[in-house]
């Protein structure tokens, strides 16, 4: 291997997956403020309480704080689903990790637990828009742990695979 250390490899492979997300979601939410610019509508960080809305959510309010947990859970729900699927790939192969995901993030559209990480992407789960949600601080230390036991799985993983004779 050119990189000399299989860890600082894997550690680097985790990082560029990272930060892959990292722009995915910088890009998205450029795109959304550049198009808010071009039809003149309004940027700002309130979330506004529409009529339907009373309906849904026992939420009248949101704070500044609030909608910057809004803004970034998903992605570090996101990042530690890359975690996952990165490990599961390199267990298996990318097809079962990616199907392994796809299987996750279906199971999260139809059962409400913190143990199915896909629900903290969904706004309609999070306890700021639902009384019996997902806590937000919860989804984070959640995310953050699957994070971090996924690099030290992956690269425990990755010391002991032979890397030549996978096809």
């Amino acid at each position: 291997m050119k990189g000399g250390s299989r860890d600082k490899w894997f550690l680097s492979k985790w990082l560029w997956c990272m930060a892959g997300v990292i722009l995915y979601y910088l890009v998205a939410y450029a795109f959304v403020a550049v198009f808010c610019l071009a039809v003149q509508v309004s940027v700002s960080f309130d979330i506004r309480v529409i009529e339907y809305q009373d309906l849904l959510s026992p939420v009248s309010e949101c704070t500044l704080i609030d909608t910057v947990k809004v803004m970034i859970l998903p992605v570090i729900s996101s990042m530690a689903a890359v975690s996952v699927q990165l490990v599961a790939a390199l267990v298996t192969s990318a097809f079962m990790g990616f199907l392994f995901m796809a299987v996750l993030y279906i199971s999260s559209a139809y059962y409400c637990t913190p143990f199915l990480t896909g629900n903290f992407s969904m706004l309609a789960r999070s306890s700021i828009f639902r009384a019996d949600g997902i806590d937000v601080m919860q989804a984070v230390l959640i995310s953050t742990g699957i994070m971090i036991l996924s690099l030290a799985a992956g690269i425990w993983i990755f010391r002991r695979q032979d890397i030549m004779e996978r096809k």
